[in-house]
């Protein structure tokens, strides 16, 4: 694995041709804005010409809507565009150095199969995500990418999950299904907790564990408790622990060949702001924020296999 000096030492990202980049792209985004303006506008004003001619108002309303959405189409799409490409260049190359193995798909995420066989949130009606990585990190299989998980009611939409999701492959499969999901209460969360404890419906045996403070903050459900309490030590109980403080909730689970992790955090962790300039420090924060998910990925699989 290389460190962050040496990517840049070595030329794996040039920093000087990325900020070209942004700054020619950028140009290009103030002219499609005047276009838009212009292109928004005619029709607005054509719209309205036809209206008169018409004597019907509607047309009019037609043309400002029209002229509006075209003005936010030409400007839009290439804001978009502009952030993928300038973030595919630098995470790309980051990922490359730490781990030649690993692979980065901006537009893609964890898909609905692997993330439905975690059985961490049972009904749900949308599953979008982006930053997928996937590879072998000290020989452990693993993909994990930003999710975001919503449930559609009658006059509105919940999110049930926002956040890094992490699905790790092990050799030995376990013997039964383990969920441990943040055990919210209204009391405690209000509207929050409503909505988490409608999360995981696949729910098997409740049970309870020695550790009182865990036990405060999550529910474990399981198709065989010893397992489920021999793989939860009081180590990896701590880690969950002190996951958590940093988000909104964290989900773990294992079955099968599969270990499953989650953590409730609506940050977006490779924000580019294509008005900023780009610097080695936000290069080094996008560094350390991959480090931080080889981390838990690395730590995760030694605390349920008991290498730690």
């Amino acid at each position: 694995m290389k460190l962050f000096k040496e990517i840049l030492e070595l030329g794996d990202i040039s920093i000087s041709k990325i900020e070209d980049y942004r700054i020619k792209q950028l140009e290009k985004l103030k002219k499609r804005t005047v276009n838009g303006i212009i292109v928004g506008a005619f029709v607005i004003a054509a719209s309205f010409y036809i209206a008169q001619d018409m004597h019907e108002i509607w047309v009019l309303g037609v043309g400002v809507v029209l002229g509006v959405v075209l003005f936010f189409i030409f400007r839009g799409n290439i804001r978009t565009q502009i952030k993928n490409a300038i973030k595919e260049q630098i995470v790309k190359k980051l990922i490359e150095g730490i781990n030649p193995g690993f692979k980065y798909y901006p537009k893609q995420h964890i898909t609905e199969e692997t993330f439905d066989d975690s059985k961490l949130i049972g009904n749900y009606t949308y599953l979008e995500g982006e930053d997928l990585f996937k590879g072998i990190y000290n020989n452990i299989p693993v993909e994990f990418s930003e999710i975001e998980v919503t449930k559609k009611a009658s006059k509105s939409t919940k999110t049930l999950f926002e956040g890094p999701f992490y699905s790790l492959k092990v050799n030995k499969p376990f013997k039964g299904r383990t969920s441990v999901v943040p055990d919210f209460s209204e009391k405690n969360f209000g509207k929050i907790g409503r909505v988490f404890q409608s999360l995981n419906l696949y729910k098997d045996t409740l049970i309870t564990i020695d550790n009182e403070n865990f036990e405060k903050q999550f529910a474990i459900y399981t198709t065989n408790e010893d397992e489920a309490k021999e793989i939860l030590t009081q180590k990896l109980m701590n880690f969950l622990l002190e996951e958590k403080k940093s988000t909104n909730g964290v989900f773990f689970g294992f079955s099968m060949n599969n270990i499953y992790f989650g953590k409730y955090n609506s940050k977006d962790l490779y924000r580019v702001n294509i008005e900023a300039k780009i610097t080695e420090k936000i290069i080094k924060r996008f560094y350390n924020e991959i480090l931080q998910h080889l981390q838990v990925v690395e730590k995760l699989y030694k605390l349920v296999l008991s290498q730690e």
